[in-house]
C-alpha cells in the first residue's frame, strides 16, 4: 500500500458477502476511510487503472485491498468470531475488500460528493 493510499469499499459488496455467508457483517470492520453504498457489489473491482473524481479530487485506482486478520475483531470490541479473509476465500477465491485510491490533487471531500469516473 503506498503511503498516501486511501481505501474505498462498497458497502453492497459488503452486502453480498455478508448474504453469502448467511452472517451479519459490520461495514466498521473493513476500517475505510470512504464507504460508498450506490453501487452494484463489487463494481469497485471493475475501477482498478481508472482515474475517479470526487468534489474535483482526482483519484488513481491503484489495486484491491487484501484483507488481514485485523477484520476479524468487531470494532470497539474483543469479539473476533469471525475469520473474514479465510471467509472471503472460501466464498471468493480472493481476500480481497475494497480499492486502494492515490489522491492526485488537494482538497476536501464530503458525504453528499458524487463519484465520476474517468474511463
Amino acid at each position: 500500500m503506498p503511503d498516501n493510499s486511501i481505501s474505498l469499499i462498497n458497502k453492497n459488496s459488503i452486502n453480498d458477502f455478508a448474504k453469502k455467508i448467511a452472517t451479519k457483517i459490520e461495514f466498521e470492520r473493513f476500517r475505510a476511510n470512504i464507504y460508498l453504498g450506490d453501487l452494484e457489489a463489487w463494481e469497485e473491482r471493475k475501477w482498478i487503472g481508472k482515474i475517479i473524481d470526487i468534489n474535483n479530487i482526482k483519484f488513481l485506482i491503484t489495486d484491491e485491498i487484501p484483507r488481514c486478520s485485523a477484520t476479524n475483531l468487531k470494532s470497539n470490541t474483543d469479539d473476533n468470531t469471525l475469520n473474514l479473509p479465510n471467509m472471503l476465500k472460501k466464498t471468493y477465491g480472493h481476500i480481497n475488500m475494497g480499492v486502494y485510491l492515490i489522491p492526485q490533487n488537494n482538497g476536501k471531500i464530503s458525504i453528499e460528493n458524487k463519484i465520476k469516473i474517468y474511463a
